[in-house]
């Protein structure tokens, strides 16, 4: 390669100075010329015939060729626009240039046989770069296609689902009034264990209430059952006299209104991440708020509240869009 500049980019009288910005091979353009970087950088670009718009294709800098394909196909026309990055000094060779002694080293295409290769092997690299981009790109399509669609469906479901939760929602507000209503009526004296699973539910967990159990046992002398059922009712409070009169009583009572807690709060959840579901399924631009993805975890946990007590997650970031 060294022979090759030597010979024929040495002469001063063939060489030529483009400044920054300035165009050095126009695609489609005639080119007979061979150029070899002397000083500064180059960038290739490929002009759409649609638009116009440009691609860039290669950097050049000192020792690059510019213009082979031209050159060597004899077409003597430009692929790609050539545009000088900085100031740029380039020697040239034309097709009028006689090879250097071509009994010992061949015609000219024989002798600048490295630089053609050279050339197709970075052409072949450029279409596999250009290949492998191609197919990430559909990749990323088809990712985004399916998040779509995926949250297409999430909010489909999630908007069928939000009226059937709003009926359960306001029924179980309507449930708890009549009930509450009924036993002031009819059974006033056990209201008051119905309030206390309304209010509370079951506040202790399983491992809590087996520790309680025991201690029950031992201090109101009561069945391992009853004192399990009581330490889930009142959890570390002391039994009041008119549970230990009737606890069975007392404990169907309290289970009635511990389960309309629960049911309560399960709807409300539900009606919580339903409309988390629908936000993160708009496809049409932004949510309306902000969604707390901590909020929506720990209101599908609530769902398990009979076997998960006291359970909380925080993730971070706290908020996405």
């Amino acid at each position: 390669m060294e022979l090759l500049v030597r010979h024929y980019f040495s002469e001063p009288t063939r060489q030529v100075t483009f400044d920054a910005e300035e165009v050095v091979l126009r695609q489609e353009a005639h080119n007979d010329r061979l150029y070899y970087v002397l000083e500064g950088e180059l960038e290739g670009y490929f002009e759409s015939d649609q638009d116009g718009k440009l691609t860039k294709l290669f950097n050049a800098s000192n020792g690059a060729f510019i213009g082979v394909h031209s050159f060597f196909s004899g077409t003597w026309v430009a692929s790609s626009t050539v545009i000088a990055k900085t100031k740029v000094t380039l020697a040239w060779i034309d097709k009028h240039t006689e090879p250097v002694d071509p009994m010992q080293y061949g015609p000219l295409s024989a002798q600048f046989m490295p630089v053609m290769v050279n050339e197709l092997s970075r052409r072949q690299r450029r279409a596999k770069q250009e290949a492998l981009a191609k197919e990430k790109a559909l990749q990323r399509l088809h990712t985004a296609e399916q998040m779509t669609t995926l949250g297409q469906l999430a909010a489909g479901i999630a908007h069928e689902l939000n009226n059937a939760i709003g009926v359960v929602n306001s029924k179980t507000e309507r449930m708890q009034q009549d009930l509450l209503q009924l036993l002031e009526e009819l059974h006033p004296e056990v209201s008051g264990y119905f309030d206390v699973g309304l209010m509370h539910g079951q506040t202790v967990s399983s491992s809590e209430v087996r520790r309680i159990a025991k201690r029950f046992q031992s201090d109101y002398r009561l069945e391992r059952d009853t004192a399990k059922q009581l330490a889930r009712a009142l959890g570390n409070n002391p039994i009041p006299e008119s549970w230990l009169h009737d606890p069975q009583k007392a404990l169907k009572y309290w289970g009635m209104g511990r389960d309309l807690h629960d049911l309560k709060i399960a709807a409300r959840h539900t009606v919580g991440i339903v409309k988390s579901v629908k936000q993160l399924g708009r496809t049409d631009g932004e949510p309306d708020e902000l969604l707390d993805i901590n909020d929506t975890i720990n209101k599908a946990l609530a769902l398990l509240q009979s076997d998960l007590r006291r359970v909380s997650v925080r993730v971070q970031p706290l908020f996405c869009r």
